[in-house]
């Protein structure tokens, strides 16, 4: 897909009835649509079209909530060597110092101190899965983050020191470990990497190999990576409601 604007419209036709009287609203009409599959693009406006004989309409409010059923950026964004911003990169948001689409791969995130944070979503996500290929170069620890709630606000299950697998927790700065496993791992190596989230619990499995439950303090937030002092090369970001 090449980086440009599409409109997309809901599928369904609604009717709203309100009835006026000395100005008073008697009835309010509250409807809920689905946001249709964006391709994992960034959405630049939204809108409601109204068609009324009243002279009127009182919009009370609008919301967006909710986790998505999927969610997902794949394969390699750049479009030729001239792409260096696509599109797909503006919905993300956070502290790293190198943040871009990669040539051969999805993306490509760096940082020379610690906590470089990237993430995408809102703070209501809850109950959802998050998968993507990892690739470490240099690092002192870097991995997939969840519940995010801010650039030192988050969960994360972290690759450390080439044998160690962490499930950490940032509040305010302050890194606490959660659990801590061991696994032997190789830079320049891919590694299939899913972390499952569910009313406070946390699981990951790593290639085809499942770890054991940890127990959170927070149950929403938003999802991504974070690099501590080294870089990442990820292949594909998927999230699924679960």
């Amino acid at each position: 897909m090449m980086d440009k604007m599409r409109k997309l419209y809901h599928s369904k036709k609604v009717l709203l009835l309100c009835i006026h009287h000395h100005s008073l609203v008697k009835n309010i009409a509250k409807y809920t649509f689905v946001v249709p599959n964006i391709s994992g693009m960034p959405i630049f406006r939204f809108g409601l079209t109204f068609l009324s004989k009243a002279n009127s309409i009182r919009l009370n409010s609008i919301d967006w909530a909710n986790t998505p059923k999927l969610f997902a950026q794949r394969g390699t964004l750049l479009k030729s060597i001239w792409d260096t911003t696509p599109y797909w990169l503006q919905s993300w948001v956070g502290s790293a110092k190198h943040f871009a689409a990669d040539f051969n791969h999805t993306y490509c995130i760096s940082h020379f101190e610690d906590n470089g944070l990237m993430s995408i979503g809102s703070q209501d996500w809850s109950d959802y899965s998050v998968q993507s290929n990892l690739i470490f170069s240099l690092h002192e620890s870097a991995g997939i983050v969840v519940y995010a709630k801010g650039l030192l606000n988050y969960i994360a299950v972290v690759f450390k020191d080439g044998n160690t697998v962490q499930v950490i927790e940032n509040k305010m700065g302050q890194i606490k470990v959660l659990q801590s496993f061991d696994f032997s791992y190789m830079e320049d190596v891919m590694y299939d990497v899913s972390v499952f989230v569910k009313k406070g619990h946390l699981t990951f499995k790593i290639n085809d190999q499942q770890f054991g439950e940890t127990l959170v303090n927070r149950e929403c937030g938003a999802a991504g990576f974070v690099v501590s002092k080294g870089t990442i090369v990820a292949r594909d970001f998927v999230v699924k409601r679960l």
